[in-house]
């Protein structure tokens, strides 16, 4: 994981308008929230994608979050949405290293935030840090994309467009563009974005560039760091309808005991 925290704050404004398109997740997360029941603990919690349709199901929720700037961000939309504020708990704190003297009936870690850590050292901490804040018969829940090397190497150095995305808040155009580099050996993927925002008259207004890097993690490396940590597997998903993961799967969403 990057300590340095202004690597976030970096994405704090752009954030909400680049990644509108994640909701897949949203639905799964809140109705295990339900089903478990509270307090969960969410971990890289950004600007509150996540958290904050959990906190309006009722169910109370921190949110911890390496960033100052995307905790900023995340208590201006809850003023905007005058969103009962007592469910939400928000943490300035890294995931690897956080002490907040209470145990959590479930933590949560969506959208690839595990896969920020890169190094196995950092998952290790993180993972015992975890257990350390859950209660005897907690869950964590946490996603990682399933890797594919074929397709992440087939463009890789090559600028390639990803994807447009609509701004949600004054629907603007941002055309998506990525630049991959691979370093096979640490299994970590640093990635250049390029983000122009177009006009109604498609020319391009800005360019902006955000730069990321993830470490891909294979199903049975993860099993068995999970295993190590005193951790038990109780479902492996391989999306967020909770079908069955196989070798079609993109996702994998492993829902994981603590034993104490």
């Amino acid at each position: 994981m990057i300590s340095d925290n202004t690597y976030y704050d970096d994405w704090a404004e752009i954030y909400d308008s680049i990644y509108s398109y994640v909701t897949e997740d949203i639905r799964f997360f809140v109705e295990e929230s339900i089903n478990y029941g509270g307090p969960i603990l969410e971990l890289g919690c950004g600007t509150g994608r996540i958290t904050i349709p959990i906190a309006e199901a009722g169910v109370e929720i921190t949110g911890l979050d390496i960033s100052n700037k995307m905790l900023m961000k995340f208590n201006h939309k809850l003023q905007l949405m005058k969103l009962n504020k007592s469910k939400i708990n928000l943490i300035n704190a890294d995931m690897r290293n956080f002490s907040l003297g209470k145990e959590f009936s479930q933590i949560i870690i969506p959208f690839r935030g595990f896969q920020s850590l890169l190094s196995v050292e950092d998952q290790i901490l993180t993972l015992k840090n975890i257990k350390k804040h859950l209660n005897s018969n907690g869950r964590l829940i946490l996603t990682l994309f399933v890797p594919n090397i074929d397709e992440m190497i087939k463009d890789e150095d090559n600028l390639y467009h990803y994807r447009d995305v609509i701004d949600p808040l004054d629907n603007s155009k941002n055309i998506i563009w990525l630049k991959n580099n691979f370093d096979q050996y640490s299994q970590i993927i640093n990635t250049r974005m390029v983000v122009d925002r177009v006009n109604n008259n498609l020319s391009v207004d800005s360019r902006i560039f955000r730069d990321f890097s993830l470490r891909y993690i294979y199903r049975w490396e993860m099993y068995h760091l999970l295993k190590s940590c005193g951790f038990e597997i109780v479902d492996l998903y391989g999306d967020f309808d909770r079908s069955e993961y196989d070798e079609s799967s993109l996702e994998m969403v492993w829902i994981i005991e603590n034993r104490v």
